[in-house]
């Protein structure tokens, strides 16, 4: 089971957890006719899988895990060498391709590994400071304390809320934005096996992950990750974008 005890510093404002669907994935990425569609580009067809990852409890360590974010729907490129291209669908929603990069893994027994990848947007400091009022009024149990009493702070420093549906599992993100409010664009969950040459390095590259973007005109994106392996390494990332939107 997962550990939802850390949950509390996050603002809830949904009780029932709602997982982007292959069918909501695709209307909100949908293209041109004339355009491929982004779900055949995609490495795992736009499916999250939300199984658990098999463990091998006879693993051993030899090297932290560790992973790098980037971007490529067939090479994998790091945002320092550049910006990746933001797709347009015709209801409205934008997506690009993200590739990962990790290391340390133990692949030999289970040669897969768990992968969570998340897109966040900045949300104003006034609606950020509207939203912990209100849910002072009707439920503010899920609220951090420093937003319990006093006037609250909308700065982007302690730890962040999440608007909307929250997922699981999150990484520590950083301050981002304009306020400590966030909101989710897309949550992608995927069990990546490994190629017989990647366990045998021991290195790991999947590029072609499409992410969808929060709806807002904000160029500013917040994209984090989590990677688990089977011998419960964890390690994550976050990369901090301004996107041409």
């Amino acid at each position: 089971m997962l550990n939802t005890s850390h949950l509390t510093p996050f603002l809830l404002l949904v009780t029932r957890p709602v997982h982007l669907s292959l069918a909501l994935l695709l209307a909100l990425t949908a293209c041109e006719p004339d355009e491929p569609d982004p779900c055949t580009i995609d490495a795992f067809g736009c499916v999250s899988n939300f199984e658990i990852l098999p463990t091998d409890p006879s693993c051993t360590t030899i090297e932290p895990l560790a992973i790098s974010l980037g971007w490529g729907d067939s090479s994998f490129h790091t945002f320092e060498q550049g910006r990746p291209e933001v797709d347009n669908g015709i209801q409205g929603g934008q997506h690009f391709f993200a590739s990962f990069r990790a290391s340390g893994a133990e692949l030999d027994d289970v040669p897969m590994v768990e992968l969570r990848l998340f897109s966040f947007g900045p949300v104003g400091a006034q609606d950020c400071t509207d939203e912990v009022l209100s849910r002072r009024q009707w439920d503010p149990s899920s609220l951090p304390a420093d937003a319990l009493t006093g006037d609250f702070d909308p700065a982007p420093t302690g730890s962040p809320i999440i608007l909307g549906y929250m997922p699981l599992d999150l990484p520590e993100l950083p301050p981002f934005g304009p306020s400590r409010c966030l909101s989710l664009g897309s949550e992608r969950q995927l069990l990546v096996d490994a190629t017989p040459e990647q366990v045998q390095s021991g290195l790991l590259e999947t590029n072609s992950i499409l992410l969808q973007l929060p709806f807002s005109n904000s160029p500013q994106v917040l994209v984090a990750a989590t990677l688990l392996d089977a011998c419960g390494e964890t390690a994550s990332a976050y990369a901090e974008l301004n996107l041409p939107r």
